[in-house]
């Protein structure tokens, strides 16, 4: 029971810092600098669950997310789940060939996320919807790749902090520090 109660409190610790931070990037970032190209701040989240989950737990988590933060975006909550589930797909097979442990391999994963996420996005607009994406922007996904990377490092840590406090333990190949 007591396991079950710190999994849960893991979760909702997640998702209320996923809501907060997704917050105020759709709100205070566009009332402070307009139209300037924001970082993603939910994608450190669906990294970090396909980085430190099992793969049925990143899916599961990551499915969480999408629900919390599509509140919040304009993707319909379909593709929005679908972008998500495929991004975390990626990255656990990248995982498996290339992994090293720290904030470094954990930020450069989450700026290239940030383009994949674009690009699937993108595609999949193109494939499935009946009014898909006609201008994109290479400048602002570029932007926002290296922003998303900015805040990869804090939220890293502060994953870390909550992972260590609620006592999960990470996969074996993921290390088990929290510093």
């Amino acid at each position: 029971m007591r396991e079950l109660g710190l999994i849960s409190t893991n979760y909702v610790l997640f998702v209320i810092i996923l809501v907060l931070l997704t917050s105020l990037q759709c709100s205070l970032w566009m009332q402070l600098l307009g139209s300037f190209p924001p970082p993603q701040t939910w994608i450190p989240f669906v990294v970090y669950a396909a980085l430190y989950r099992r793969p049925a737990e990143s899916l599961a988590l990551a499915a969480l997310l999408t629900l919390a933060a599509t509140s919040l975006s304009a993707i319909p909550l379909g593709l929005f789940l679908m972008l998500n589930l495929l991004l975390v797909g990626f990255i656990v097979l990248f995982k498996e060939r290339i992994y090293w442990p720290g904030s470094t391999y954990f930020v450069l994963v989450c700026g290239s996320s940030v383009i994949l996420f674009s690009l699937l996005h993108l595609s999949l607009s193109w494939m499935i919807e009946f009014n898909p994406i006609r201008h994109y922007h290479l400048f602002d996904w570029t932007l926002g790749s290296l922003l998303t990377m900015l805040i990869g490092f804090p939220l890293y840590r502060l994953l870390n902090w909550i992972d260590h406090l609620t006592q999960k333990e990470l996969p074996t190949e993921a290390g088990a520090q929290w510093l």
